[in-house]
C-alpha cells in the first residue's frame, strides 16, 4: 500500500484557504469539505 502522497494531498485546499479573502463561515465549510476528502482519501 503506497503512501507517499498525503502532504501533497493536503497542502493545495490549506494553501487555496490560506490565499482566498473569503468569509469565515465559508472558509471553515470549505476547509471542513476538504478534511473530510483527506480522511475518506486515507481509510479508501
Amino acid at each position: 500500500m503506497r503512501n507517499d502522497a498525503p502532504a501533497a494531498v493536503e497542502m493545495p485546499p490549506l494553501a487555496i484557504i490560506a490565499h482566498w479573502p473569503l468569509d469565515p463561515e465559508l472558509v471553515s465549510e470549505t476547509f471542513l469539505q476538504g478534511a473530510e476528502g483527506i480522511l475518506q482519501a486515507r481509510t479508501a
